[in-house]
C-alpha cells in the first residue's frame, strides 16, 4: 500500500498532474463498466475472461481455457471491459484509497474515499479484527489469480494486509493497484 502511494506521488511529481489511488466506489464503477451483473460480461465467471482460481473454493491458480496461468498473467491477456479497462477481475487484488469498513453503513455516498479512523466492531469470520482501527487496513478489490469466482465479482470487497502484517511492511505479488488522475 505504501509503495502504491509512493508511486502516485512520484507520478504526480514527474508529470505535474495529480495522481492517486481509486476510491472503492470509483473502482466498482470502473469494474462494472455500466453493467449490473456479477461480472461485466454476465452472471457467471469464466476462465476465458479472467485469471482466477478454481471454480469451487479454494486452492491455487487454475490454468483453464484462455486462462493459462497458475499465478499472475500478463496485463491485457483477457478482453477489456466496456470502459476499455483490462484485468479489473482476477489476476491481482487492487489497493483502493479507502480505509477498510465491514459494511457501507456510515461511509461517504459521494464516491470519495473513507479516511475516517474507526475502531472496528465486526461479527462472524471478521471478528478477529475487533478493537483494531479501520485505517490499519485498506480496501482491496477485484480478487486475484487464486480466488474463487465469488471473490472476483464486481461487488466483492476485501482488505489488506492480512492479520499479523502492517501496511508498512506488507508485500505481496498478488496485490497491485491502479491510479486515477482527476479531471482538471
Amino acid at each position: 500500500y505504501n509503495d502504491a502511494q509512493d508511486y502516485a506521488r512520484w507520478l504526480t511529481d514527474r508529470t505535474g498532474h495529480p495522481y492517486r489511488l481509486l476510491t472503492e466506489a470509483e473502482w466498482e464503477y470502473s469494474a462494472r463498466a455500466g453493467t449490473i451483473t456479477r461480472y461485466p460480461w454476465g452472471s457467471t465467471a469464466s476462465h476465458e475472461l479472467a485469471n482466477y482460481g478454481a471454480d469451487i473454493c479454494c486452492g491455487t491458480g487454475l490454468a483453464s481455457g484462455r486462462d493459462q496461468w497458475l499465478y499472475t498473467s500478463p496485463v491485457g491477456s483477457f478482453p477489456a471491459n466496456a470502459f476499455g479497462l483490462y484485468d479489473m477481475h482476477g489476476n491481482v487484488l487492487q489497493w483502493v484509497q479507502d480505509c477498510y469498513a465491514g459494511s457501507y453503513v456510515g461511509l461517504p455516498v459521494d464516491g470519495s474515499a473513507d479516511q475516517v479512523v474507526r475502531t472496528l466492531t465486526l461479527s462472524g469470520d471478521l471478528s478477529f479484527l475487533n478493537g483494531t482501527t479501520s485505517c490499519s487496513y485498506r480496501g482491496v478489490r477485484g480478487g486475484d489469480w487464486g480466488d474463487p469466482p465469488a471473490m472476483i465479482r464486481s461487488a466483492a470487497r476485501n482488505f489488506g494486509p492480512p492479520p499479523g502484517a502492517t501496511l508498512q511492511d506488507y508485500e505481496s505479488t498478488g496485490v497491485g493497484f491502479r491510479v486515477a488522475r482527476p479531471i482538471e
